[in-house]
C-alpha cells in the first residue's frame, strides 16, 4: 500500500495479519481500496503498546492489534474483519443499542452520519 504500511512501527503479528487479510469478504473492501483515514486509524491502532480494536462502518467490522488478540483468546485470529455481530453475538444486543443510540442521536446532531467509531 503506497504511503501506509502496517508493520512500520514494530515487529508485531497483526501488522502483517491485517496486510495479508481478504478485505475483500467484508464491508470494507480491498485495503487498496480503504480511505486515507481507516488507514491511518489502522496503522496508529496497530503501533499502541495497549490492546486496541477498532469497530468501521455500519456493520462494525473489526480490526485489532496484537495487545488485543489476546482478548479475543479462541476467537483470534479467525474473527480478523467479522463483525461485532458475528464476533459477540452473546453481547450484541446490549452493544447495538448503544451503538445505535450514539450514532442516530449524538452523531445526527451535526455530525456527519459517516464519522466512523
Amino acid at each position: 500500500i503506497p504511503g501506509v504500511s502496517f508493520h512500520a512501527f514494530g515487529e508485531g503479528k497483526m501488522g502483517p495479519l491485517v496486510h495479508s487479510h481478504d478485505w475483500s469478504k467484508t464491508s470494507l473492501g480491498s485495503i487498496e481500496s480503504w480511505s486515507k483515514s481507516l488507514k491511518t486509524h489502522v496503522s496508529m491502532m496497530l503501533a499502541l503498546p495497549t490492546p486496541a480494536i477498532i469497530f468501521w462502518g455500519e456493520d462494525q467490522v473489526q480490526i485489532y492489534n496484537d495487545g488485543y488478540s489476546v482478548i479475543m483468546g479462541p476467537r483470534h485470529p479467525q474473527h480478523l474483519g467479522s463483525t461485532f455481530q458475528e464476533c459477540w453475538p452473546e453481547a450484541f444486543p446490549v452493544i447495538e443499542n448503544v451503538y445505535s443510540f450514539f450514532i442516530l442521536k449524538i452523531c445526527g446532531k451535526g455530525w456527519q452520519r459517516t464519522t466512523q467509531f
